[in-house]
């Protein structure tokens, strides 16, 4: 395209700075001409075979060259055999076996351009050179300068009417004034002393001078309405109306000239337009540039800047479905010159066309080649974008003067002070508009089928990919392109978001490499090394270009490309210049460097420079450069250990071994390590290995690296253990040695590791504790830490157990009396694992701890030991020495110690451990590889009921409630509990006085004291209480008969016939009363309770069964006691019904069902219905659950277990167990885990495609294109054949005008009338009245005790000021009216006049063109101009547009139609002399020559 310069002499106020386009001078090399060809597709396609066949030409040469290389170097001889289907293999061992024998290079960036060329990008520099400086004095320009000019008039006449206005409401208040006035009197009071009185009133004064003021201001008012806003705003509307007009026309041409359908989608086309199209888009063009110009201006006319904004988008609507690639570029030139703020306006401007499945090589689609252009022009720097935007640049306020100074982040001040620049949000809505989405798909041969991404690996070829990264090539130098131009700190985010898409083409690039790979199975070994060695060219590219941008938050996307694909030798390379100097960073493109950077990165030289280099940096930058090398580790398999080793070391290295670095990236470096560690465990044992060597200079923060490595997951080895052993062994325990391995090992997860590191652990542990002292604590938790039982199940050879002399340390501690060893000796040999050796021995170790206070271990110690007697329960449970350990176990809280150690500090004590403990392993039953608990139970049970006096033991009582209550839902277990208790019972305890079991049963069951109707419950021990209660009622109620013969005295009696203490009836109430409410087994006691008391009897001489419950509890006594039922029954209901209200809207079903029968246990004691023989259950309420009544007096005894909240059970349990764990350091914690998914950051784990598919859809949307609007014609048609016709047509116009003339008038008129009114009546607002005020006025008297004989009657009369109500209503309704009106003639005008106007202007325009053309049709102007002569009047003529409009029309006519012309002189001259008021209008044409 030729530059067009032009230069105006116009001065500054009249140029305008238009960007013009002119699109015959396109430049031809890039667009092709039409010539003769018959039709623009076939140019289009012809001219994408030719490019695609020049571009495969060239391809296919440097292809066949490089396999002359190739073979020149014998490259065949190397293996075919293999697959290439994983890309490790692939990309390291079978292309190293090539590498080794030579080296081939990357192509250069004129070789690749060969395989990708995009003409279009070449010449887009010269395309933007052609936006010049022009003037215009085009009428459109004309047009719209008088708009913006007008409506810059009203805004300074609304402006002015609003001060003045707010002046007049602040004279109003100062028109009238009321001061405080005063009149005094004389008299005589009746003794003839004189006395005076005084009164105040209100004296109104009028301002005349305010009152003048209010009159100019009133007239002003007048003015600035009916004359300036009345005009100015006809003015302005026409003027829109005519620009309207004349946009409409413009695009009504090219709509009709090209047929172009308003839903046509957007174009783009290489080829220039048809001649015949030239001229109206050129028009377009042009009406487009003046428009954007007007954008550049610093206007604050709102109004005008959303008119104009709304013109250039239908204007660019209709280019968009016309242009070719040159109109893009001129768009978005011409958007890319705006001020700040345009991407909120004009971004749906910038379209660029992008079929999806195209049938051509997508690199050689000028709609691909043209979104690379349009990126491409949006990141170059914009050329004279100051020049374009100087309005705005010198009328800006300059940032010297602001309140505020915009820094950037290193406190130097932005260089941005004329507010010219783009924002960020522009740029990113510009870019949005880029279709990256359909880009990639096309790039990547991804099709869609019903609407779904296809992604077919199979359709790439190795030519594809060549093709694809040569296309990468050209991509990535734009976005650097585009990072160095808006490097400023305003553009941060942006920068950030090319960032992301530098890392968007590498992930591409690699997945579709490794996609490749793992599908075709490609056996060309030197095509394979071709396609390697260009993937690492551009990887090393796209490093180059994130590590060059440094400042601008590329490095976070340095961290996350994926580094898994590049040769391992590339990556050391990578890794070498990260560490290396900045000034070194451009070797990384060099493609004959082949040094090995391995060798070089521990260099003295090369550390100090990059310890230097990481304090130079900041923060977030060291922690974005370490994450790299992470990242890089992370992303790398076993076969690259090496690498992983030395990016674990380096990071080690900075993190902490370095003193100048410690402090700054200690956190990032422990971070990053435990990424690595993650992945990679056996990296612990390095850095054990490193840390020791360095212990000293990393001092205190070994403990805060340690803090979060995996230690879980970490196998140890010998060597490990070696070193733990003499950093324990071999350091004080104040040093950081020693807490170091302490850490370690209370930190390990021992799970995972083998019995023999068990065995040794402890043995170590024992040394340390034995050689210090001050550790035993820890000591203690290590050992509670280690499973060295086979109960632990560490191991299942009861074999490799040793014998406790094999262990001499072991030995010394027990001879020496030392706990721990005692302890060790019990859970890790002979003594702890063999029955007889238990008894003999072990149970002698623990008697011993418990001497020793060590109550807690010897609990733990039974833990592991108990289940070896599962099988020989009577060896445990008759030996006196486990009858004494249980026996201190009960009775160590009693002691001194523990009272005391209650007092210093909260804990659980050794019963509640005990009874943890016992839980724990009733609960885990299945661990010890039992079907049920009933064998635990029973050894617990027997073990307890074996002490002597057990029954008077409350601890005891504690456990076997316990027992009780876990064994509850295994029916087996709880029926061995029942079993033991009921042989009890009937046989009777040796231990008791009596001689019977009884007393255990008398106990629970004892007469009260207190004068209460029974005896004490066992209210802490529900479980228990309820399985003695049923046992006790079974055997000596039910069984005996007692029961029975019972009812039937009960049936005939109205007492019991023995004491009603001792019955379980009463037991099961008074146990259900003393029971928590909110117990779980509430329920149950219930039910028990009304299953005797709903007992059904035959009655003697009787047929039918009746409930006699009620006879129990007749007296007064027992009715008292009843009414303690029932209200305890009524709290239990209120209880469920709040935890109900409580609950979500979705309810507890568990809870539901217990509020249910908690009402029902309410009414059966309340309804006697159920007392009578007669009752018919199925016909009672809902409410009264009649099947569960039915199952009570059937006399069924099955356990509601559905009413028990055994959620809240399993709750308890869990929390016993937890309790049990933590105790014993056995539960697991989220302390030194490892991490889930390490490196998950950097890549997904998703296939391939998957990853490619999903990417896609992280683009957003690109804004639709504006519509085209095609508006209905304003102007109505105007019929010349003859003067009557035109006429006829003007008729309605002329008619209009004359209605908005009188409108006016009659408006004005009203006006005038009003402030006229408002004048007069404004002065008479207050009016002065007569007023006589009667005062009484006494003397002080002569004496004080002697009064006035008479007060004096003083009248004072005045002139008081009254406002006078009628004016005043007349003055409010007056303003009112003036008010309303006043808003009226500000609304803006109407349409209709408007049109009426331009009609009359077009109808001139049109008289004018013909008389030039023929003057023969003069007449019809002729008459016109005679016919508007003859409307003038007072109301035209004070009417001002239409005063303007006629006197502009008889101008316009007379100087085409009368002036010049002798035959109409005489006309004119008889109507100078008739009316010589006409000759202002007629005499400028009158001429005697």
């Amino acid at each position: 395209m030729e530059a067009v310069m032009e230069k105006s002499s116009r001065s500054k106020s009249d140029e305008l700075t238009n960007l013009k386009y002119l699109d015959e001078k396109y430049n031809p090399n890039t667009a092709v001409q039409l010539g003769d060809s018959p039709t623009e597709d076939e140019h289009i396609s012809k001219s994408n075979e030719d490019a695609s066949k020049k571009l495969c030409d060239d391809f296919t040469e440097i292809l066949n060259m490089n396999k002359e290389i190739i073979t020149t170097l014998k490259i065949k001889e190397v293996s075919c055999a293999t697959v290439f289907k994983l890309p490790v293999t692939v990309t390291e061992n079978e292309l190293g076996e090539a590498a080794k024998k030579t080296e081939i290079k990357p192509y250069t960036e004129s070789q690749l351009s060969s395989l990708y060329h995009n003409d279009e990008l070449e010449t887009l520099e010269q395309f933007n050179l052609q936006f010049v400086w022009r003037s215009s004095n085009t009428l459109f320009y004309e047009l719209l300068s008088n708009y913006l000019k007008v409506r810059e008039k009203i805004t300074g006449n609304n402006l002015e009417l609003e001060q003045i206005r707010k002046e007049y409401k602040l004279l109003q208040n100062d028109l009238w004034t009321i001061e405080i006035a005063s009149v005094s009197g004389r008299g005589e009071c009746q003794d003839g002393t004189a006395v005076y009185a005084s009164h105040n009133y209100n004296k109104s004064i009028f301002h005349r001078s305010v009152f003048q003021s209010i009159v100019r201001i009133l007239g002003n008012v007048q003015k600035l309405t009916y004359e300036n806003y009345v005009l100015y705003s006809y003015s302005a509307e026409e003027l829109r109306v005519q620009i309207e007009i004349f946009l409409q026309s413009v695009i009504n041409n090219c709509i009709n000239v090209t047929q172009l359908d308003k839903h046509a989608p957007v174009a783009l086309t290489i080829q220039c337009e048809p001649m015949h199209i030239k001229p109206y888009l050129a028009e377009v063009r042009l009406c487009i540039s003046i428009l954007f110009s007007f954008q550049r201006k610093l206007i604050r006319e709102t109004q005008f800047i959303s008119e104009t904004r709304q013109w250039l988008t239908q204007l660019v609507a209709v280019l968009l479905r016309l242009s070719n690639f040159q109109d893009h570029l001129f768009i978005l030139n011409h958007v890319l010159r705006c001020a700040s703020g345009v991407g909120s306006w004009a971004a749906c401007f910038i379209q660029a066309p992008l079929d999806i499945n195209l049938k051509v090589s997508p690199f050689g689609s000028y709609q691909v080649n043209h979104v690379l252009v349009i990126l491409a022009t949006i990141l170059m720097p914009i050329g004279a974008r100051e020049q374009f935007l100087e309005d705005i640049a010198q009328n800006k306020e300059m940032a010297t003067d602001a309140l505020w100074v915009m820094v950037d982040s290193d406190g130097e001040e932005d260089e941005e002070s004329t507010g010219t620049s783009l924002r960020e949000n522009d740029l990113v809505a510009l870019l949005n508009q880029l279709p990256l989405d359909n880009l990639f798909r096309d790039l990547l041969l991804i099709y869609r089928r019903d609407f779904q991404d296809i992604y077919d690996v199979s359709c790439i070829t190795e030519h594809h990919i060549l093709r694809f990264l040569a296309f990468s090539t050209v991509l990535l130098k734009i976005i650097y392109r585009g990072i160095q131009t808006y490097n400023q700190p305003r553009y941060n985010q942006f920068s950030k978001r090319l960032s992301r898409f530098i890392r968007h083409i590498a992930q591409y690039a690699t997945d579709q490499w490794e996609e490749f790979l793992r599908v075709q199975n490609l056996e060309d070994k030197a095509m394979l090394e071709r396609l390697q060695v260009e993937y690492d060219a551009f990887f090393l590219r796209t490093i180059y270009y994130l590590y060059s941008s440094q400042k601008l938050g590329a490095w976070q996307f340095l961290a996350v490309v994926p580094y898994h694909m590049v040769r391992i030798k590339t990556l050391w390379k990578i890794f070498y210049f990260l560490h290396s100097s900045d000034r070194q960073a451009k070797d990384i493109l060099d493609p004959l460097d082949n040094e090995d950077y391995c060798k070089k990165l521990w260099d003295a030289e090369l550390r100090s420079q990059f310890e230097e280099k990481l304090i130079n940096l900041e923060d977030a930058e060291v922690y974005y450069l370490l994450n790299t090398f992470a990242n890089m580790a992370l992303a790398r398999g076993n076969e690259d250990m090496d690498f992983i080793h030395a990016a674990a070391e380096d990071l080690l290295k900075v993190g902490f071994i370095s003193e100048s670095t410690q402090e700054s990236c200690s956190k990032s470096a422990r971070i990053l390590l435990t990424h690595l560690t993650s992945k990679h465990p056996h990296l612990l044992s390095d850095i054990l290995r490193i840390v020791k060597d360095n212990i000293e200079k990393i001092g205190p923060l070994v403990l805060y690296l340690y803090e979060e490595l995996p230690l879980q997951i970490w196998k140890l080895t010998d060597t490990d253990l070696d070193i733990i052993s003499r950093l324990l062994l071999n350091n004080s325990i104040t040093s950081n040695d020693n807490k170091l391995a302490r850490m370690i090992l209370s930190r390990l997860n021992w799970d995972s590791l083998s019995y023999d590191t068990h065995c040794d652990v402890a043995i170590l542990v024992v040394r340390a504790a034995d050689q210090e002292h001050g550790i035993l604590s820890w000591a203690w938790q290590t050992i509670l830490r280690l499973k060295l039982h086979i109960s632990d199940k560490a191991f299942k050879e009861i074999g490799r157990v040793q014998e406790v002399e094999r262990y001499d340390i072991l030995l010394k501690g027990i001879r020496e009396q030392k706990p721990l060893a005692s302890f060790v000796a019990v859970l890790m040999t002979t003594w702890g694992h063999l029955v007889p050796l238990i008894c003999s021995k072990g149970l002698y170790q623990l008697s011993f701890l418990q001497s020793q206070q060590k109550h807690e271990a010897v609990l733990f110690a039974l833990y592991q030991i108990i289940p070896l007697f599962i099988t020989s329960q009577e060896c445990l449970i008759n030996c006196d020495k486990f009858q004494e350990v249980l026996m201190n176990l009960l009775n160590a809280d009693r002691g001194y110690i523990s009272m005391a150690k209650s007092l210093v500090y909260a804990q659980d004590t050794v019963l509640q451990q005990f009874g943890n403990m016992i839980e724990t392993q009733i609960v885990n039953f299945a661990y010890y590889d039992l079907n049920s608990p009933r064998c635990l139970v029973r050894l617990w049970i027997n073990s307890l009921v074996s002490i002597p006096y057990w029954t008077k033991d409350k601890g005891i009582i504690y456990l076997l409630d316990v027992i009780v209550r876990t064994a509850f839902f295994h029916p087996d277990a709880l029926e061995v509990a029942y079993n033991i208790l009921r042989d009890l019972l009937q046989e009777g305890t040796p231990q008791e006085h009596s001689g019977t079991i009884t007393s255990i049963f008398r106990w629970v069951s004892s007469t009260n004291t207190n004068g209460s109707l029974i005896s004490n419950s066992l209210s802490n021990y529900t479980w228990l209480a309820y399985i003695l209660i049923a046992v006790e009622h079974q055997e000596k109620e039910v069984h005996s008969g007692l029961w029975n013969e019972l009812l039937k005295a009960a049936s005939v009696a109205k007492v019991p016939v023995i004491s009603s203490s001792s019955l379980c009836i009463y037991r099961w109430a008074q146990q259900a009363l003393d029971t928590a409410v909110d117990h779980p087994l509430l329920p149950l006691l219930w039910q028990n309770f009304y299953t005797l008391y709903l007992s059904r009897i035959l009655p003697p001489n009787s047929i039918e069964k009746s409930c006699v419950g009620d006879r129990f509890f007749d007296g007064l006594v027992n009715f008292a006691f009843l009414k303690k039922i029932k209200r305890r029954l009524q709290e239990a209901v209120d209880y469920y019904q709040v935890k109900m209200d409580h609950k979500d809207e979705d309810g507890d079903q568990g809870g539901i069902r217990r509020n249910s029968i908690g009402r029902a246990f309410s009414l059966w004691l309340e309804e006697p219905r159920l007392q009578e023989n007669n009752v018919l259950l199925k016909n009672l309420p809902p409410q009264y659950q009649p099947a569960l009544l039915t199952f009570i007096m059937q006399g069924s005894a099955s356990p509601w277990y559905e009413f028990l909240d055994s959620e809240n059970l399993k709750r308890q349990q869990q929390m016993c167990i937890r309790t049990w764990r933590v105790a014993n350091f056995r539960e697991k914690t989220n302390v030194n885990r490892p991490l889930l998914n390490p490196g998950s950051g950097i890549e997904s784990s998703d296939p391939r495609g998957e990853r490619i598919l999903r990417r896609l859809t992280s683009y957003d949307n690109p804004k639709p294109p504006p519509d085209i609007t095609i508006s209905a014609p304003v102007v109505p048609k105007v019929d010349f054949g003859s003067k009557e016709e035109m006429f006829k047509s003007l008729e309605q116009c002329f008619k209009m005008l004359k209605q908005f003339a009188h409108s006016h008038a009659m408006k004005l008129s009203e006006h005038k009338a009003l402030d006229c009114s408002y004048q007069e009546l404004i002065p008479q607002l207050y009016r002065s009245v007569l007023n006589k005020v009667k005062r009484k006025v006494p003397c002080k008297g002569r004496q004080q005790a002697v009064h006035c004989s008479g007060a004096a009657i003083i009248i004072l009369e005045m002139q008081e000021a009254r406002i006078n109500e009628r004016i005043d209503h007349q003055v409010q309704t007056n303003r009112n009216a003036y008010e309303s009106l006043l808003v009226k003639a500000l609304q803006p005008p109407s349409i209709n006049l408007v049109t009426a106007a331009v009609t009359l202007h077009q109808t001139i325009k049109l008289l004018q063109a013909q008389v030039r053309c023929n003057p023969a049709t003069a007449e019809l102007g002729v008459e016109l101009f005679y016919y508007i002569l003859s409307l003038l009047n007072e109301e035209i003529n004070n009417y001002p547009p239409t005063k303007t409009l006629f006197s502009i029309c008889l101008e316009t006519l007379g100087q085409s139609h009368i002036c010049g012309f002798e035959y109409e002189m005489p006309r004119l001259l008889q109507k100078i002399l008739k009316d010589p008021n006409l000759a202002v209008y007629l005499s400028p044409h009158f001429s005697t020559e």
